[in-house]
This record gives structure tokens, sequence and C-alpha cells, in this order.
């Protein structure tokens, strides 16, 4: 590989940015714009920032995004941060995300998401190191939807801490960077190998069309849940479907890609798993049991507030849940009566896994996410929370369920924001709670993460609280134990445990016209969504 590799690098500055007379006089002698484009960087605090990723034949420039700079080139640049491109020791790249990081030893890494022009990026920085370096570059490739734990932070950086891969790297050229790209193996997560599985299935990759949709059961801000009946085993699922337009427009995709990985990876008797995941050209569908029960926030609203002994079973096993998705490095982070759905028996299990995230032990991420009368304290103060927070929304919850309402409650968010994080817990007079139960609401209702029952010793300490002492969890997860709600169903097809402003709507599956780009852009966004059983791939 030699120098002469660069001059056939053109047509790759989309912002112009070699028109810049304030960038080039901050040139080297010799320094030319190879390749530019906005990006997104995401920083130590695990906030994504718009940059623009500028590439010349000596440099990977970080530049602050500004609108203005890039129509009145008049203006300043402010460059944030250079790196000489052999300081660059290797690239981890996202198999099954869009993310890739720079490592850079002798300062701290670079992270950034980018959807449609990643594979040209890299491609460039192969060019420029190997002209520059005389060698191929090292890479990483990982199956991972976030590469935060590969990427060493200033932050780290002051606590002696690395963050490098362990394994070796591959040494790549251009044309072997393109070849394995073209290539690469499917990670083995994004295939379905669901155990247990006895009926037999038709060798074709599953679709919509093997579906008949019957009845919405709900509907969020990137889609709705359908039920639906399986046409060759007639058995009943419920279908999430989201529009791909949707969740790029909200920056969710990792969010989503998120949920996929946890649905498949569930298993567990109160937390909702995935049976099958494709996609079309605009959506998404995931395929779940179908939970006849409905909502427990449906059962809780028609009887007003349960009974202690009913609130207990059902905090018992959405206790159980959560110390499962901790047990796996999962904060869930969505915990409300909504999210919970019970089947035709009274068990319940946990869904949607939208606002999920992995995250180590030890770590703390400043996403501000959740239902406003369910956030903890540390969310609000965007100072940075942990899995402590499920443990505030479980408290949260065994309140709502004793007393008919969350313990903070205003039309007002800020004065609600403001309740959460001053104001202390009150138990209406009136209703006759035992102590055990206030007393466990209030531990699990502290401000502070650090002083949280839960926060030493996680799941097991709140099932040694006073108020679980006796309760058989072992029975419970086998499901010994006979639920105090039993829901009213008349067929197979019974929906009245589910919302009419739904029911009544008619179950399809819409189609529109994508412009022929977005539909690429789909390509690289939402590879590796398929989820089919085992026999299925023989």
């Amino acid at each position: 590989m030699n120098s002469s590799l660069i001059h056939n690098v053109n047509g790759l500055d989309r912002l112009q940015m070699c028109n810049s007379k304030d960038l080039l006089t901050q040139f080297e002698e010799g320094e030319k714009v190879l390749l530019s484009s906005n990006i997104i960087k995401v920083n130590q605090n695990n906030k994504k920032q718009e940059r623009i990723f500028l590439l010349t034949n000596r440099f990977v420039y970080n530049i602050k995004s500004d609108s203005k700079i890039l129509q009145f080139f008049g203006k300043s640049i402010k460059i944030q941060r250079k790196i000489r491109i052999q300081l660059i020791s290797a690239i981890s790249v996202s198999n099954i995300g869009t993310e890739f990081v720079l490592h850079i030893p002798q300062e701290y890494d670079y992270r950034f998401q980018s959807s449609d022009f990643r594979k040209t990026i890299l491609e460039t920085i192969i060019i420029v190191y190997s002209s520059v370096t005389m060698s191929k570059m090292p890479f990483f490739f990982k199956d991972d939807f976030t590469l935060i734990q590969y990427c060493t932070t200033e932050k780290d950086v002051k606590k002696g801490i690395k963050r490098y891969p362990i394994e070796k790297p591959i040494e790549l050229d251009v044309v072997e960077f393109q070849d394995y790209q073209k290539n690469k193996p499917v990670p083995q997560q994004l295939i379905y190998k669901k155990p247990g599985l006895q009926k037999q299935y038709s060798t074709t990759l599953i679709s919509i069309e093997q579906f008949d949709l019957i009845k919405v059961l709900g509907r969020g801000a990137f889609g709705k849940v359908m039920m639906c009946e399986k046409k060759d085993t007639k058995e009943l699922f419920a279908i999430k479907s989201l529009r791909k337009e949707h969740i790029l427009d909200k920056n969710q995709v990792e969010h989503t890609r998120a949920e996929r990985k946890l649905l498949e990876e569930i298993d567990h008797p109160f937390l909702i798993s995935l049976e099958y995941a494709f996609q079309t050209a605009e959506k998404l569908f995931f395929v779940m049991k179908f939970m006849r029960g409905g909502e427990l926030f449906k059962h809780l609203r028609d009887k007003k507030r349960f009974p202690e002994a009913t609130a207990q079973f059902y905090a018992a096993s959405i206790l159980l849940a959560i110390e499962h998705l901790h047990s796996i490095s999962v904060i869930y982070r969505d915990l409300k009566p909504e999210n919970i759905l019970m089947d035709e028996f009274g068990y319940i299990k946990m869904s949607d896994y939208g606002l999920a995230k992995f995250l180590k032990q030890g770590e703390k991420t400043f996403s501000f996410v959740g239902t406003p009368e369910y956030l903890a304290p540390e969310i609000i103060r965007q100072n940075g929370h942990s899995f402590e927070v499920d443990w505030w929304s479980f408290g949260i919850l065994i309140y709502e369920m004793l007393v008919g309402r969350p313990p903070f409650f205003s039309s007002s968010q800020s004065l609600l924001f403001r309740a959460i994080i001053e104001s202390d817990i009150v138990f209406p007079q009136q209703l006759s709670l035992s102590n055990h139960a206030k007393d466990l609401i209030t531990k699990l209702l502290k401000k502070n993460p650090v002083e949280r029952l839960g926060h030493n010793g996680g799941g097991a300490t709140i099932k040694m609280h006073p108020w679980f002492k006796d309760f058989k969890f072992q029975d419970l997860l086998e499901k010994k134990i006979q639920p105090p709600i039993i829901p009213k169903l008349y067929d197979k097809l019974d929906v009245q445990n589910f919302d009419l402003e739904f029911t009544r709507e008619e179950a399809m599956n819409s189609v529109a016209n994508l412009d022929p780009k977005l539909v690429e852009k789909f390509k690289e966004d939402f590879g590796g969504v398929t989820y089919v059983p085992n026999n299925v791939l023989n």
C-alpha cells in the first residue's frame, strides 16, 4: 500500500470542508481534506453529540457541528480534537450496531455512531493509515450493539483504566476489509435458537404472511401490538410492529436493538420473551406469547386497589423478574402496571424492554428515560444512575397497588419532579396498611440510591424484609401458588381485558411507499433482526 492510493479517494467531502479558508489556515503544509461527514460522537458520559468527522491525509478531526459554519465559512471553525493518523492503534467495529471506536492509547479513545457512511469512513482511514505507516490497520470486530465497554474515556485514563479488547486484532488492508464486510458471519446471538420447541415448522423463513391479524391490543410511539394467529399451528401470539422510520426519527435504533437482543436472551417465567422476529422494508416485527389476561393496570383500575396479599403476590413475581434482569446485567427502567401482563391463569410477565440497558456492575448511565411518576430522583437530577432505579420503581409500584395511585403525582411535570426529589412519602390514614408494608416502601423510596434497599445485595436483601419473610419464592417460581386474580375469559379470542380504545381498531399491516435511499439505509441500521426456530435453519 502506498500514498498513490490516496489519489483515488474522491467525492467524499460531503460538507465541502475543502472550501473553508478558516479551516485550511489551521492545516499543516501539504495537508488535504479527503473526507467529511456529519456524525454522532458518544462522549465519556454516554451522551450523543452531533459532530463533523473530518479526515485528511494526516489527521482525524472532531469538529463542533454548526449549520451556520457549513453555510457561511466566514465563521471560525472550532476544532475540538485532532488525532495524528499513526496514533490510532486499532479500530473496534460493531458487527450488529452502527458504532466504531478509534483506539488511541497515547491519549484516549473516540466512540462514534454512523449508519450510512461508516463503511466509507473506515475504508478511507485504512487507506490513509496504510499510506502513512506502510502497514495494515488492526481491527476488532464485536458482536455487541454498543462498544462502550471497549472505549477508554478521558475519565478512565485519569483512573488508570484501559478498555482495550484483549484478543489479537485482525490486520486488514482496504480490499481485505471490503471482503470481510461482505463475508462476515452472522453474529450467533442474532439467530433464534429457542430451546424446547417440539412442533415441526416449515423451512420457509418466517414472515407476516404466516399470521392472521385479529385485534389491536395497544399502540405506542413507534407502532402497535396486535393479537394474531399463526396460520399453520393456530397458536395465538402478540405481534409488535415497529416502523423503522419512526425509530430513526426518534434516535431509538440502539434502544430497539437492545430490546431485540434482550427478548431473545430472556428465559424466565415472569419475563416476556421472543418467539420470532422478522422485518419488511419498512417495519420490524417481534412475535411474543399472547398474554390473554391483559395489563395488570386494567385489573388494578377495575379493583381500585389490591388487598395486601394480592399486592404481595404480584410484587414477589416482579421482584423475581427484576432480580433475574439484574443478574444478567440489565436495568429495566420502565416498571409500571401497563408493562406487566397477565396470562389466562393469573400469573404475570414483565414486558416492553425498550428502555432496558445492559450495564456492568459499578457503572452508571446518564439517559433521561422512564415514565414520570416512576422516575427515581437520580434520573431526574441526571447525575448518573444504575440498578437502584428499578428498586425505586418497585417501591412506587407496591404503593400504587396498595393505595390505588402513585405516591407522587401532579399535572405539572416540574412540580412532580420536585416532589420526587424533595417530598416524603405519605400514606393515607384511612387505609389500614401493615407496618411491614409501609416500612418496605419507605426503604425502597430512599432518595439517595446508596441508602435504598437493594443497593447492597439486590433482590436477596428485599426478600429478607419482614413483608416478604414468610413468602415462598421458590413455590412461586415453580407456579405452585394459586394467583389471587383469575381473568374472566369466555373464549380463545376474548380480548375484554384489553383497552376498548385499541381493540375497536381494525388489525392490519399497513404499507407505505418508501424512498429507495431510505430502504438502503434501513438495511444497515436494522441488519440481523430475523429470528426463527432451530429446525428452520437445518
